[in-house]
């Protein structure tokens, strides 16, 4: 999804045509959690894994909230597609992303306010800011490369939207 989204190069996304997987990420992504056990491994505890933990949490916290929204700035997107569904008038994608929101916030609020998971400490809280400063960081350099290109970057997002 990355690479069709233009945030890491092609070859990422190359599917094998024998095993009909995506073999160069699984391999990828694989070294960088072998990476990240080695590091644990020597000189981790667990805080690194409560941080790390905790960043997940928060980025699906935000697709829980992207999922609240959707149907409502993406009305021409939503409507009709596979998941145009409603309860008394409220869209589906909506009260799951609602529902989400509140089982994830409750999850980050107890790593940030109970020291037993040793989130919230300085370690913790480092993962926990690098979620977001690698992925902007990664978005930004992604969109700066793509434009000096001369390709539109936002197209990418407006031709998935429309599909």
């Amino acid at each position: 999804a990355w690479s069709i989204d233009r945030m890491a190069p092609m070859w990422l996304s190359k599917i094998s045509a024998r095993r009909h997987t995506p073999i160069n990420a699984l391999l990828a992504f694989g070294g960088l959690s072998f990476v990240a056990l080695i590091y644990y491994t020597i000189d981790g505890d667990v805080t690194f894994l409560a941080g790390a933990t905790l960043g997940f949490i928060a980025t699906f916290l935000t697709v829980s909230l992207a999922a609240v929204a959707f149907p409502y700035v993406k009305r021409d997107v939503y409507r009709g597609s596979a998941i145009d569904y409603s309860i008394l008038g409220i869209p589906l994608i909506s009260i799951a992303g609602a529902t989400s929101t509140v089982l994830l916030s409750a999850m980050v609020y107890a790593f940030l306010t109970n020291d037993a998971f040793g989130a919230n400490g300085v370690v913790g809280l480092i993962f926990l800011a690098g979620f977001w400063v690698v992925g902007l960081a990664l978005y930004f350099s992604a969109r700066l490369i793509h434009t000096r290109r001369g390709l539109a970057f936002d197209a990418a997002f407006r031709e998935v939207s429309a599909q």
